[in-house]
């Protein structure tokens, strides 16, 4: 028989002077699984995970609740929670896109671009202007962009405007530039939005999170593997890119689930599996053939 070996869990909050303090009330492990619940702060609130203290990962995608249920995979768990929200600054939720994961296009493109964006408006002007430009509209929103860094899933906070240099290289197009790591580990993303209309034309309708096209392009200091065509070979390759969508919020009572969750359990290793499936939206709709 063999020894039975304690679960060992940490959960701290991240909590700045100028905020409500976060403060973790229960952290109950039991049968491999942890509940971890907390209080204070005005949330969305991000939970990670370490092994070591140096290291974190998102553990899951933000929420606005003051509970979560995880897994543990090791006998040495850390858990923290920050507020994304600390000085209150957040105004009504905008939308969510996230990049497409389907049967067709770059497979691996869309493994290592995979990013979701949670948009939020501010609490004043250009979201509560009756005429702003849909350029002033975007490049304020309030974001969360969720994406892989050295193995990890990590979550950025800021401004759209923030994130990198904005441009508008023609009338009806917006991009946002910016870079990580150095070196022969360089890489270069652009996040271009392409509307139906002039981005620096005031407009009486206030924007939808979906009016644009949103495409995420990536350029490689060093090249990466990519497979090609049928049948599959390994190329490599120093460009890629990926389009983003807004799925369609009744996606759950159509013929399309929203979610699916599946849990595998193998020779004491357990995986939860949890993904969308759905049908974008186009400018407010769904596209009469998807």
């Amino acid at each position: 028989m063999r020894p039975l070996i304690p679960l060992i869990v940490a959960a701290v909050a991240v909590t700045s002077f100028s905020q409500a303090a976060v403060t973790v009330t229960s952290v109950r492990p039991q049968g491999g699984r942890v509940l971890i619940e907390w209080q204070g702060g005005s949330g969305p609130y991000l939970v990670e995970t370490s092994r070591d203290l140096s290291t974190w990962s998102d553990l899951d995608t933000p929420t606005s609740a003051r509970r979560l249920e995880v897994a543990t995979s090791t006998k040495v768990s850390f858990f923290r929670i920050t507020d994304l929200n600390p000085e209150s600054v957040f105004g009504p939720f905008f939308g969510q896109v996230q990049t497409d994961q389907g049967e067709f296009g770059p497979l691996l493109a869309r493994h290592r671009l995979k990013s979701r964006l949670w948009f939020y408006k501010t609490q004043g002007p250009p979201h509560t202007s009756p005429s702003s430009t849909p350029l002033a509209y975007f490049r304020s929103l309030h974001v969360l962009h969720q994406h892989h860094e050295a193995g990890r899933v990590q979550t950025w906070v800021g401004q759209l405007q923030d994130l990198g240099v904005v441009a508008t290289p023609s009338q009806n197009r917006m991009t946002v530039s910016w870079s990580r790591g150095t070196g022969r580990a360089l890489r270069q993303f652009v996040l271009e939005l392409g509307f139906p209309y002039s981005v620096n034309t005031p407009r009486a309708r206030a924007p939808l999170p979906s009016d644009p096209h949103y495409v995420l392009r990536c350029t490689y200091s060093n090249p990466v593997p990519e497979l090609d065509g049928w049948p599959l070979v390994l190329k490599n390759i120093t460009k890629e890119e990926t389009a983003l969508y807004q799925l369609d919020p009744n996606n759950g009572t159509s013929l399309f689930p929203a979610a699916r969750k599946y849990r595998v359990s193998e020779r004491g290793v357990q995986v939860d599996l949890h993904f969308l499936e759905g049908v974008p939206l186009i400018q407010g709709d769904p596209p009469w053939i998807w």
